[in-house]
């Protein structure tokens, strides 16, 4: 019998030698490099320090469980749930094995969202049979082009089973299967509008894993009071999906599939991931962090139900220190229940690979808690079944979803507008989209602002010109420089310009300012590209530039670098996007400008491209006499600012309109692209009527 490693780990933990970071490439060395591997790491401990840290009795826990499944289920785009289509279930052949047979089944777990897996059924055909579903991790086989999916690496897991007396289902994921959809929205491709949908294909996953226990609820052989789930990597993070959503599944054992905030975003071994294990994971390993779990609190979701956590112990994408953090946390959920024999940490050596020895682990588990055995745990030797047994289409489906079902799995609001009665809807619509920008689209901004600096950090005068940079604290610890240009001699009349700037426009600005000041305003570090015209002189009055961080003087990476990529992608996992922080510190530039000039004076904020989505969202908190300027303004998230679930309440042609409702004395000048008040004019000639 296997014995399980407890959570009071003991002993020294070995590791292979790896590379030190002075044998490592040196970096190109940008403005804000410091800036933002700072925030992420404050940001990380709050949220690390608030997980758990309020459950002190198994009531508190009890009490708050039902939410925060349901927060989880939101994140990965799950609530409110899908609704459950007939499965369209099909076997569509067999093999005959000596022990076993194996049923190739596929099913539909919304229509044209095909899951194709083999069902392996012992012999002779049990009843009610324990049954373990076995989600796949990245593991697909190719062979001539064509895809078998990842059930043919990983099979050795469903033969075990059935030749031990479990029925087993092993189905494919959505990325590595007989219809290949993507994992990689914005770990490659740029798909940063994946955040605007609310979609992650780690919701894929578990929808996926829950119509299969849907399906294996219809099996004569199956025991549905005794399903058990696995899979490691991919498979490991889908495992803990599934089981912390999902009550159905009585015993789990993920493994390598885990590890806390600090681990993604902050650490991993030297010389390999050492600023965060996040850029070795695809899209489908992570929720979008809106309510701000660390993941042990997903795991915690688990209890009490019997749970074996297991890792190598030099995994370099789930580092040792961030899933036994992570175990130590959850213990304590399982100790409020009395059950703490039902948490366990599996540890082995080893690095990231599928070992006998986590095998053993797995197996020894499901023995344990699904068939109250204590029998050895024993693997022989067989003759794998070739890809073209196993695999289950034929043909694609002419209707199959898979390829581009990112673009229609998680519902989004729709915008219709009523025959009658238009005003007084729009009316109630208006109030709805201020309610959910405050509580959910920004609902992770700071509660309140940092206090406006009393003077500019510098001041030149030259030629009749007030020059002055101003460093902007917009957020606790996050220093943004904004330079002011105004004429020597003060004037309430004199007009007050607010520009946005890009990498571009900072940088050309930043060289025309005095050299005494350019120490303040660093440039964004990227190749200073001429423009095919030359700006013209700025017009009479104050003119402020001000690149939002991540941007200009701020910038952390090369653009479209796999830094840059990845840098992006940590902040859905606090709860945040870039463009999201960028609204924030322009909202508390223009609460600036408006404590700085005069009551009632007229300003204007200039923006482009995705800056100008930018401007618009930061002017519905904005006070005073503003005006808009705004180029190339989107009219769809599709193409920026990207926020985190926005088209799940609305789209920008909504939020153009709601402006203009609330704010109608304020001037907005569009040019260039101007679709996105189309919807605005139907609706004013609606109410109208």
């Amino acid at each position: 019998m296997f014995q399980y490693r407890t959570l009071v780990i003991v002993g020294i933990l070995v590791l292979v030698a790896i590379p030190s970071l002075a044998q490592q490439p040196k970096e190109a060395t940008y403005p804000g490099r410091t800036l933002i591997e700072e925030y992420f790491r404050t940001e990380v401990k709050k949220i690390q320090q608030a997980d758990l840290a309020d459950i002190k009795t198994l009531a508190d826990w009890e009490s708050r469980k039902i939410l925060y499944r349901r927060e989880l289920l939101s994140m990965l785009g799950l609530f409110p749930m899908p609704e459950r289509t007939p499965l369209q279930a099909k076997v569509t052949g067999k093999v005959e094995a000596e022990k076993y047979t194996i049923e190739k089944v596929v099913f539909q777990s919304m229509p044209g969202l095909y899951v194709t897996g083999n069902l392996y059924i012992p012999k002779p055909a049990p009843k009610n049979a324990p049954t373990v579903l076995y989600v796949c991790g990245h593991g697909n086989v190719v062979k001539d082009g064509i895809s078998y999916g990842s059930k043919v690496a990983y099979q050795h897991h469903p033969h075990w089973y059935a030749t031990n007396g479990y029925v087993c289902l092993i189905i494919d994921t959505l990325q590595l299967s007989e219809i290949p959809g993507d994992h990689h929205g914005t770990h490659r491709l740029n798909e940063w509008w994946w955040h605007c949908r609310g979609y992650t294909p780690a919701g894929v996953e578990c929808w996926n894993a829950m119509r299969a226990l849907d399906y294996l609820e219809t099996r004569p052989e199956v025991d549905a009071t005794r399903f058990g789930v696995a899979g490691r990597s991919g498979g490991g993070a889908y495992s803990w999906w599934i089981t912390a959503t999902d009550e159905r599944i009585k015993c789990a054992v993920p493994v390598a599939g885990i590890a806390d905030l600090q681990a993604h975003l902050n650490e991993g071994y030297p010389g390999r991931m050492a600023k965060g294990v996040i850029t070795g994971h695809c899209d489908c390993m992570f929720m979008h962090n809106l309510y701000q779990f660390d993941f042990s609190k997903v795991a915690a979701l688990c209890a009490p139900r019997p749970v074996l956590l297991s890792n190598s112990d030099n995994d370099a994408i789930f580092p040792v220190p961030g899933y036994r953090r992570l175990a130590t946390k959850v213990q304590k959920i399982y100790q409020l229940y009395g059950k703490e024999n039902q948490w366990q940490l599996w540890e082995t050596k080893g690095e990231h690979k599928d070992t006998p020895e986590l095998r053993a682990g797995e197996y020894g588990w499901m023995n344990r808690w699904l068939k109250n055995s204590k029998e050895p745990v024993v693997e022989v030797e067989y003759e794998r079944h070739t890809p073209e047994e196993l695999k289950v289409l034929a043909e694609t489906p002419k209707d199959q979803r898979n390829t581009t079902i990112q673009k229609s799995f998680v519902a989004l609001k729709q915008w219709e507008i009523p025959k009658e009665n238009v005003g007084r809807w729009w009316a109630g619509k208006t109030q709805t989209i201020m309610s959910e920008m405050r509580n959910s689209v920004f609902r992770n901004w700071p509660k309140e602002m940092p206090a406006f600096p009393e003077k500019p950090n510098m001041e030149v005068v030259a030629d009749g010109i007030k020059h002055q940079v101003w460093i902007l604290e917009t957020e606790t610890g996050v220093h943004v420089p904004l330079y002011l240009k105004a004429p020597a001699k003060e004037s309430s009349a004199a007009p007050v310009t607010v520009h946005l700037c890009d990498d571009a426009m900072w940088d050309r600005t930043v060289t025309m300012a005095p050299e005494k000041l350019q120490k303040l305003l660093p440039t964004s570090g990227v190749p200073l590209v001429a423009p095919k015209d030359e700006p013209k002189a700025p017009s009479g009055g104050m003119h402020l530039y001000f690149a939002p961080r991540g941007l200009g003087g701020t910038r952390w990476a090369k653009p479209g670098s796999p830094d840059e990529i990845h840098y992006k992608r940590r902040f859905a996992l606090i709860g945040q996007t870039l463009h999201d922080r960028q609204i924030l510190d322009t909202t508390y530039l223009l609460a600036f400008v408006v404590n700085m000039i005069p009551k009632d004076t007229a300003y204007k904020c200039v923006a482009q491209d995705e800056l100008a989505g930018v401007a618009l969202h930061a002017a519905y908190f904005a006070k005073g006499n503003l005006v808009l300027n705004l180029t190339n303004l989107s009219s769809t998230y599709e193409k920026g600012p990207f926020l985190m679930h926005v088209m799940r309440f609305w789209e920008m042609p909504q939020l153009y309109a709601a402006y203009r409702s609330e704010f109608p004395g304020r001037v907005v000048e569009l040019s260039g692209e101007k679709t996105v008040t189309k919807w605005n004019t139907q609706l004013q000639e609606k109410i109208k009527k």
